[in-house]
């Protein structure tokens, strides 16, 4: 599982003007799972490539760093 980074997405995803509804439209994904993604929470390796294909962006460098 990974996360998006919310301090890096949330601000792209509101200067993007789109709606969470939006998103998950032209990502393919539910709605409540474009909410996760957009929060940071924990989301599939395949949802975040079609997150950030949505969105325009290149998924690694949104992508949260795994603390050891």
């Amino acid at each position: 599982m990974f996360r998006f980074e919310r301090q890096k997405i949330l601000p792209l995803f509101l200067q993007k003007r789109m709606t969470i509804a939006e998103l998950a439209h032209r990502a393919g994904i539910a709605n409540k799972t474009a909410q996760r993604a957009v929060e940071g929470k924990k989301v599939g390796a395949v949802i975040v490539s079609k997150v950030a294909d949505a969105l325009g962006i290149n998924a690694l460098d949104f992508i949260e760093e795994r603390k050891r």
